[in-house]
């Protein structure tokens, strides 16, 4: 009966990796994401087709998942998370089976109960230390979420287990075939993860340590070596297949570099001191596995004896608590140590060493037999408490990671994501090309379409890569002559304005989510739900039209009945806690233990998709005047992103400005003072969560837009700030001047009239009075009504005769519309004030020059160049009125000077040009023409002017061949 107890129990052991791997691809499966996630979007991209650069990283995974590449687009989600979930279930049966193999002889007394012959740990309570191992490693966070998503990750740590099983096969049989299997899967990984790379003298020590002095065998090492380079041929895998790639052509040697470079630099650069402070719950407990230890130190005594093995309970205890306490993640775990790393490999290791020290215990403390047959007074006692502990500590260690994780892993694999998806194709029209400046965005909305058999009906364009020639290829190949791009042998393709006005004849236009640059200083936004079609601009129009009553309708019902039906899931994951409500019991938990809640970056992350577009229609609602309304969904946009610092500042203003609360634009801090490091500059934060639709930040908007030469976008940022704050002296001249450039004069008019005739009650300067003054003027002139900008300049400078700043700006006005008299004798008063003005002596000297005043002007210029010798302008403009006074060899010596202060200066060809002609050196005047064509602006007068001269000078008579 004994014998068939041991047999059975030989049995549950034997099959004990099966069930744990069946165990664990149960939990998987019920747990499985059936959608993409932040973890494997860019795997399952390529996988279906959907990705244009070549593969370059992880050869394994594209081995392992070519077979997947055949399957239709939308099964791609669910299959690569099913494959990762088989593998991970593998992982668990051949890491219960390395414990399993695990030796148990390292100490005396470990030596003293054995009954195996191989050293490993047989008994009624055998099973125990795989199962622990296996769950725990199985419930870890980062094990268990790349077990539902598919990553290269879990395959890579498939061929690490077998690695690990394959050693201990040897430990056990003795079969050096083993060993070169183990060689094998190893060269394997190191060529698809670097962590391997950096572990390759832990892999050969270990080898080392199970062989001996055998190691060194010729025969041996020549097997090992052989299947080592077998697995690292690897490396050569996708370098030649990119060498026959039609997307992204990197090729054989760039490829190959790419990925060891990247490995390099990854073992190189990651920081040792956080890699220590993870190997102390990986290598250390490997380390003190490893060896067999001696029954005592340096005292034979028996309490000497008993004080060691003492010592060594309580090391190896404190070595399988802390394993088993790093897989709950706590502030030293490599989750958090990682750097975005998953290593869980690492994890994998902890796991063995909670095999192991899990079984010391249930076996140290079994009953011995004395010689007389009888056990030592107390050891079943010790024995029943052993067991106990472990029991206590696989069952605590199975709750806490249940409670601690479950919740996440349901939250992160329910399909926020999906929703997200959803949420942005609900209002499709029939057909359309859908641009995107985040891949993201881009690539779930195309999965998305191909799950509604409507892939064929639009084309989703990345913008960050509409620069690249192959990715415009990429899109031809898809969609034919859709796309008309990407067509020709071309070295580079720029994606301009033009070809997508090209596009919006072929078809709608829509963004994926709101944005802001060059698209849209010649498109504006109409939102449908969370698309957004481009309209573009009519004419000289600077703003976008108000929004049509329908279009506000429409979108405030797509939004209600999002808020519904969609938006509770997310804010129940993503709201924080109320200030002193009581947490609920896990979270009382998770704190009693220290342990980090985890983010939940995948519905945290949808959340952040949708608050931006949330933000930006409660800014257009805001622009209707419903501030109640606006204020509901800028509070909404805040909880679906806590983190979304614009519709926080957007709620905190909408909440001022309806209890009548007003103050002065002022801008106090940057980007960086104000919202952290995390945004880097104010495109970014706007990038991330949307619009501002309050003053101070509406200016840093519009300023901002300013400088990028972005005039439409500045002026619908300033308009902004005119609404919120009429008062406002310089985003009013801003907008003057906006409107003024986008030949708006009416509009300049009526926003400086006041400043003009009511300075006192904007507390304007007098620098703000001379500015709109000037912009007044050029209003006028704009709208051809010179008598009036000439009257109101004058009799601005009759009032204050000596302010030099209305001087330099009345001359500027005159000069800029070619009222060159009317320059000529500001600058002069100028000139009566201070006579070595430098701006007024260049103004005098221009007016001169257009004036035919050339000796003048060369006095004009002289003198300034006198004052500042290195002054090109001066030097460039001399240079005119010596050649235009034929003074030849003046003119040249300056245009000369000019172009070494200014070497790419084009129009300094044409004078040297002009100065070769008039002094009959033919070949030297074709010289210089043909410098200034080669950048010169088609169709521009002084350009076709060349052209007759170069016909000319080449004895070509016009309109002959």
């Amino acid at each position: 009966m004994e014998n068939k107890l041991k047999a059975r129990r030989g049995q549950v052991t034997q099959h004990l990796p099966w069930i744990a791997g069946g165990v664990a691809l149960l939990v998987y499966l019920l747990t499985l994401n059936h959608w993409v996630s932040l973890l494997n979007m860019a795997q399952v991209a390529k996988i279906s087709g959907y990705s244009w650069q070549s593969e370059v990283f992880n050869p394994v995974y594209f081995l392992v998942t070519s077979p997947l590449r055949l399957l239709p687009a939308a099964w791609t989600p669910a299959a690569v998370n099913l494959l990762s979930a088989v593998c991970a279930a593998l992982v668990i049966g051949l890491l219960a089976r390395a414990v399993i193999l695990l030796p148990h002889d390292r100490t005396h007394q470990q030596r003293e109960r054995l009954t195996s012959s191989t050293g490993s740990l047989r008994g009624p309570l055998a099973w125990l230390p795989p199962a622990l191992a296996a769950t725990v490693v199985g419930l870890q966070l980062s094990f268990w979420e790349h077990a539902t998503n598919g990553t290269p990750d879990m395959v890579n740590l498939l061929l690490l287990a077998y690695v690990v099983r394959a050693l201990m096969e040897h430990r056990v049989s003795g079969e050096d075939s083993w060993l070169s299997k183990a060689a094998l899967a190893y060269g394997a990984l190191m060529t698809s993860d670097w962590l391997a790379v950096g572990l390759f003298p832990v892999f050969v020590g270990a080898v080392i340590w199970l062989k001996g002095i055998s190691f060194f065998n010729l025969q041996f090492l020549t097997r090992v070596l052989l299947g080592g380079v077998i697995g690292l041929s690897l490396y050569f895998l996708l370098p030649v297949l990119a060498t026959f790639s039609q997307a992204d052509p990197t090729g054989f040697w760039g490829t190959l570099k790419m990925n060891l470079g990247m490995e390099k630099s990854m073992v190189l650069m990651f920081p040792k001191k956080a890699f220590l402070l993870m190997s102390l719950t990986t290598l250390v407990p490997l380390l003190v596995l490893s060896f067999k230890w001696a029954s005592y130190f340096g005292d034979t005594s028996r309490f000497g004896v008993l004080l060691s093995a003492t010592l060594f309970h309580i090391a190896h205890a404190a070595l399988l608590m802390v394993c088993v306490w790093v897989m709950l993640d706590p502030a030293f775990s490599p989750r958090l140590h990682g750097f975005g790393q998953p290593f869980l490999n690492l994890y994998l290791i902890s796991a063995l060493s909670v095999g192991y020290y899990s079984g010391y215990f249930l076996l140290v403390f079994r009953p011995l037999l004395t010689r007389t047959g009888r056990t030592i007074s107390g050891s079943h006692l010790w024995h029943q408490l052993a067991i106990g502990f472990i029991g206590l500590l696989a069952v605590f260690a199975t709750a806490a990671l249940l409670v601690k994780n479950l919740p996440t892993i349901l939250d992160s694999n329910r399909g926020a994501l999906a929703e997200y998806a959803r949420l942005t194709t609900a209002a499709l029209p029939k057909s359309g090309y859908l641009l995107a400046d985040d891949p993201r965005r881009a690539f779930q909305v195309k999965l998305w379409l191909t799950r509604l058999g409507r892939e064929k009906d639009f084309v989703v364009v990345e913008t960050w890569a509409l620069q690249s020639l192959d990715y415009n290829r990429h899109l031809r190949r898809l969609h034919g002559d859709r796309w008309p791009f990407g067509v020709g042998g071309q070295a580079a393709m720029t994606f301009s304005v033009d070809a997508l006005k090209l596009l919006a004849q072929a078809g709608d236009l829509f963004y994926l989510h709101p944005s802001f640059g060059v698209f849209f200083e010649y498109f504006h936004m109409e939102p449908r739900g969370m698309l957004y079609r481009l309209l573009p601009f009519s004419g000289t129009e600077l703003l976008a039209p108000p929004l049509p009553d329908a279009v506000i309708a429409e979108n405030e019902a797509f939004w209600k009945k999002a808020a519904d039906e969609v938006f509770p899931k997310l804010t129940y994951v993503i709201a924080p806690r109320e200030p002193g409500s009581k947490p609920p019991l896990r979270q009382q938990f998770l704190e009693t233990l220290r342990l980090p809640d985890d983010p939940r970056n995948e519905t945290r992350t949808a959340g952040a998709l949708v608050s931006r577009s949330l933000n930006y229609w409660a800014v257009e609602i805001q622009k209707t005047g419903n501030l109640e309304k606006a204020a509901e969904h800028f509070e909404l946009a805040h909880k679906l992103n806590p983190d979304n610092v614009v519709a926080k500042v957007n709620l905190e203003f909408n909440r001022k400005y309806r209890a009548g609360q007003r103050s002065p634009v002022v801008m106090t801090n940057s980007v960086e003072e104000r919202f952290g490091e995390n945004y880097r500059g104010l495109d970014q934060l706007l990038g991330a969560n949307g619009p501002f639709d309050e003053p101070e930040w509406c200016y840093a908007q519009g300023f901002t837009f300013m400088r990028q030469g972005q005039l439409r976008q500045a002026a619908a940022a300033f308009e902004r700030v005119h609404a919120f704050a009429p008062d406002d002296v310089a985003s009013r001249l801003w907008l003057a001047q906006l409107n003024l450039l986008a030949q708006q004069p009416a509009r300049t008019l009526e926003l400086t009239r006041d400043l003009i005739e009511h300075a006192d009650r904007f507390q304007a300067s007098s620098t703000n009075r001379v500015d709109a003054l000037s912009l007044a003027a050029r209003a006028h002139l704009a709208r051809q009504e010179s008598e009036q900008a000439v009257a109101l300049l004058e009799a601005a400078v009759k009032r204050a005769p000596t302010n030099q700043y209305l001087l330099a700006n009345v001359t500027g006005v005159y000069c800029d519309n070619g009222r060159f008299t009317n320059g000529l004798a500001s600058s002069e008063r100028e000139l009566r004030l201070n006579p070595n003005d430098p701006a007024a002596l260049l103004n005098k000297g221009f007016c001169q020059i257009q004036l035919n005043d050339f000796p003048g002007a060369i006095n004009a210029m002289t003198k300034l160049l006198t004052l500042e010798t290195n002054n090109p302008n001066a030097r460039l403009n001399r240079a005119i009125a010596y050649l235009r006074n034929d003074q030849l060899d003046a003119a040249k010596a300056d245009y000369e000077l000019f172009q070494r202060q200014v070497p790419d200066a084009r129009y300094v060809y044409y004078g040297l040009g002009e100065i070769a002609y008039r002094q009959k050196d033919t070949n030297l005047a074709i010289q210089h023409y043909e410098a200034y064509r080669s950048n010169a602006v088609p169709d521009a007068a002084e350009t076709k002017f060349v052209e007759q001269r170069l016909q000319e000078l080449r004895g070509v008579k016009p309109g002959g061949p």
